[in-house]
């Protein structure tokens, strides 16, 4: 039979998730020659055989793929053949055309916990067990091709025994990047408030475990970040927290050791289940049961608390060694800023915040925050997109130059598009805040050279005040475009449904504030609108806004400015509003 070549491109999620070690695989199987290799823009595939062969390897390509895999298109043509005596992984090679784009971070998998539990396997009791079905991704990459030295990995030099799996075929590991094991890779230790490291390994997680159970809160380094953690049952504890942080009411999100715990402070049903066991392991947002078994203070006054399963092996293992089945587990961020993820930074920050800290020696390249959703009418609705839904790309139903869209000012995130693909990056936060808007200009620069879109365009709000749209103008001078808030709100609602771009549609926003067109705070807008243009069909009535931007933030404000024209100045002044600055505020507000 004659022998046949054909060279083979595969673009997509296809870096990062076991896609060259699953190409050889299926190569040797169907007794194929060749190679396969990552470049900067998908996986490249020389297949060289008999035409049934390549045949049934192209299905096994397409039908057969890893689960963190994402099959975007697979372009084949004929080749010349090289009489290739074997089939090969070849080195990575850069390219600056990318489509490709690295995987999320994922929950560990149920191998590598078994290997982790199993007294006679090297990764027994070791956190960081990972293989190319899960683990950290997108947190530890700094650069495509994903390749090892392209990752935090590349500060841990792979020992023999590890050397032997990443490079052995039929082994879950082949060339899985963050491959590691205790006598290779990342050590987890605890530590006091000055850094007086306390113990190492597992005897830091037994002693963690103890010191969450006795009341402590301890800073815990994990994928994306760090999270504070104490007993969810403590209300000391608890409010302890909450005194440090200077957060009275905000609700804090806990991690329970398993749905059956869950089941026991909180009503769940199936799609909700099936969330919190994705591989993405998200904080999902649950309506509380009466009888609750936690303490009051997680989320005072409010009917849902936001719950999440452990993901990685350091949760897992906390979990084996604590009498607690729940903990509190929230961002280490002081208010407004971004996560901590450095260790000096955590020991310095959250000095009057942690008791004691659990740290790991791996550097962080990109931090996350976790996601958080709420089931909606049996559909995924994010409050949050961040760990395990991020870096996502979207198709949009049109073609657009080399763009970037840098977000508003609150809750913000970066948008880079190009032709019809567009790539959304992780939760940011409010830029108002110096460190945050910081963050936020290095989310650009490493979704640009994640991407490798280097913008033409750049996209902001309409507010002229905004620390991003400040940022924009300065970047895109003459290709700044700003953009109406609730405009981009309906936007991206036609992108959601895929609307042709031709598209009109009734658009109504009532997310809020958003600067206008006339200078003065729109908010409650209906909009007929298109892609590039609206018109302002309707709204709520305007009112005075003492102080402008501040009676958005201060409703107190907002309502005397409602009532001044209906009530006497003595009954304004009567009326029971809160003002930070009490009685003279409000005068001067009037």
């Amino acid at each position: 039979m004659q022998t046949q070549c054909r060279k083979i491109n595969v673009s997509g999620v296809v870096q990062g998730v076991g896609f060259r070690p699953f190409v050889y695989n299926i190569a040797i199987e169907n007794g194929l020659f060749g190679y396969v290799k990552n470049t900067g823009n998908d996986v490249e595939i020389v297949a060289e055989g008999d035409k049934e062969d390549i045949e049934r390897f192209l299905h096994d390509l397409y039908f057969e793929n890893p689960p963190l895999s994402l099959i975007d298109q697979i372009r084949t043509k004929d080749f010349r053949v090289s009489g290739f005596s074997d089939f090969s992984i070849l080195n990575s090679e850069q390219d600056e055309n990318t489509r490709s784009i690295i995987p999320p971070d994922t929950a560990i998998c149920s191998d590598c916990l078994q290997d982790m539990y199993d007294s006679k396997d090297r990764h027994y009791h070791y956190p960081f067990a990972s293989c190319m079905n899960c683990g950290p991704r997108y947190s530890l990459v700094s650069s495509l091709p994903f390749d090892r030295e392209n990752t935090s990995m590349v500060e841990f030099p792979l020992c023999p025994e590890c050397s032997l799996e990443y490079k052995l075929p039929s082994d879950r590991r082949f060339h899985a990047q963050a491959t590691c094991c205790p006598d290779c890779g990342p050590v987890l230790s605890l530590t006091n408030g000055s850094g007086d490291v306390l113990a190492s390994g597992h005897d830091a997680i037994i002693r963690c475990a103890e010191l969450i159970d006795s009341g402590s809160i301890v800073a815990v380094k994990g994928y994306g970040g760090f999270h504070l953690v104490c007993d969810a049952t403590s209300d000391r504890a608890i409010l302890q927290l909450r005194n440090a942080l200077n957060r009275p009411s905000q609700p804090f999100a806990v991690m329970a050791k398993d749905v059956e715990t869950i089941c026991s402070f909180a009503s769940i049903d199936a799609e909700e289940s099936s969330l919190l066991l994705s591989r993405q392991r998200p904080i999902v947002v649950l309506d509380k049961i009466d009888d609750l078994s936690l303490s009051e203070q997680i989320t005072p006054g409010l009917h849902n608390i936001g719950v999440m399963l452990p993901y990685s092996g350091t949760h897992h293992l906390l979990f084996d060694n604590s009498d607690a089945d729940v903990y509190v587990m929230t961002s280490a961020n002081l208010p407004g800023l971004p996560m901590l993820i450095d260790n000096e930074e955590a020991l310095s920050h959250l000095d009057k915040v942690a008791d004691y800290y659990l740290l790991h020696n791996y550097t962080i390249k990109n931090r996350i925050d976790d996601t958080v959703i709420r089931s909606v009418n049996g559909r995924m609705a994010f409050i949050r997109r961040s760990r395990g839904f991020v870096p996502v790309r979207i198709e949009l139903p049109f073609s657009i130059g080399p763009a970037i869209g840098v977000g508003s000012e609150l809750n913000t995130t970066v948008t880079l598009a190009k032709k019809n693909n567009a790539y959304l990056s992780q939760y940011i936060g409010n830029t108002r805040h110096f460190e945050t808007d910081q963050y936020h200009k290095q989310v650009v620069s490493d979704l640009e050279q994640l991407t490798r879109i280097n913008p033409h365009f750049w996209g902001c709000d309409l507010h002229p005040e905004f620390n991003t749209t400040r940022f924009a103008q300065e970047k895109g001078g003459v290709s700044t475009i700003s953009v109406q808030h609730h405009h981009a709100h309906i936007v991206s609602l036609m992108v959601d449904n895929l609307l042709p771009v031709d598209s009109r549609i009734i658009g109504i926003a009532l997310d809020g504030a958003g600067y206008g067109e006339n200078g003065t705070i729109w908010g409650g807008e209906i909009l007929e609108a298109t892609y590039s243009g609206y018109e302002r069909a309707a709204h709520l009535m305007e009112q005075p806004m003492p102080g402008g931007d501040m009676a958005a933030i201060y409703p107190s404000r907002m309502v005397l400015g409602m009532l001044y024209d209906v009530l006497e100045p003595k009954e304004l002044r009567e009326l029971p509003l809160y003002f930070k600055h009490g009685g003279a505020e409000r005068d001067i507000v009037l």
